[in-house]
């Protein structure tokens, strides 16, 4: 049977390769007619791909699905849009559980967010890292105006102070409205420093990766919880490491500061989830 291609210029430049009006086998008939498709700017493909790839487009979903499942999954995830409890590179202080104090640390990265919602971070210490640290056990640096309780040396108890000055080095420690036995005012380090949460203080709380943090205010007094004699584990090579359960986080009651006076929310929430915001109210 002769193999006609019809008037389309391009079609009879493959007609005249081949050959006018000869009689084709079957392999160069299909290799004339993937020339044809190709002068005529269309992809050579055998039928059985074609119905295939029709099928796999109907079972496809569409790309607007595609984009939304993947932006919620990264939301969920704690990968997109959030706000977080500390920037990397902050300076903040980690409460040690195995030497039941608090010291100096960086945050090295981005926040991972457990099933309540609440960021873990990587930190450093020194020279080493902590991996997975939950924000109980992560507080941001002091400021002045701070109300604190600090373990006094020579009297061996906590006593009520307040941070006159952020330290100079992590090693010289916070200056403190209180007289040491010289009548110096007294240097003290993280690791000597518990948190006092006076009422109608100003703070912020950490409200979620949605909203980070909101300005609040303190309903009732509360103390970060701190061993009796803090640090006295460092040096004792038998020592059992302390529990984390034994965490400094306390329970704070407060109220955001935007609510009515006439619905007023009160809110508990861990100490870890609160700072003070004494310093940023004044001008």
């Amino acid at each position: 049977m002769p193999y006609a291609l019809g008037s389309d210029p391009k079609a009879e430049k493959a007609h005249n390769v081949v050959g006018a009006g000869g009689r084709m086998t079957p392999r160069l008939h299909e290799t004339c007619s993937g020339l044809v498709h190709w002068l005529q700017g269309l992809p050579a493909m055998p039928a059985n791909k074609k119905k295939k790839e029709k099928i796999s487009e109907e079972i496809q979903p569409s790309r607007w699905r595609d984009k939304l499942q993947g932006l919620a999954k990264i939301i969920t995830s704690g990968g997109g849009m959030h706000k977080e409890a500390y920037e990397l590179n902050a300076n903040v202080e980690y409460f040690s559980p195995s030497n039941g104090v608090w010291t100096s640390a960086v945050i090295v990265s981005r926040g991972e967010f457990d099933q309540e919602g609440l960021p873990i971070y990587t930190l450093r210490v020194g020279r080493q890292r902590r991996h997975r640290v939950p924000i109980k056990f992560i507080r941001g640096t002091l400021h002045q105006g701070e109300s604190v309780s600090f373990f006094m040396d020579y009297e061996t108890s906590w006593t009520n102070a307040t941070i006159a000055s952020p330290p100079a080095s992590a090693t010289l420690g916070y200056e403190l409205d209180v007289l040491d036995e010289f009548g110096k005012p007294s240097l003290a380090v993280a690791g000597r420093l518990r948190r006092r949460f006076l009422a109608s203080q100003p703070i912020q709380v950490y409200n979620g990766q949605f909203c980070g943090w909101v300005d609040a205010v303190v309903l009732e007094d509360a103390l970060e919880n701190a061993d009796e004699i803090p640090g006295r584990y460092m040096n004792d090579t038998e020592k059992v490491e302390i529990s984390k359960a034994l965490s400094p986080e306390v329970m704070v009651k407060c109220h955001l500061k935007d609510d009515d006076a006439e619905e007023v929310e009160i809110l508990e929430l861990p100490s870890g989830c609160v700072r003070y915001a004494g310093h940023l109210s004044k001008t």
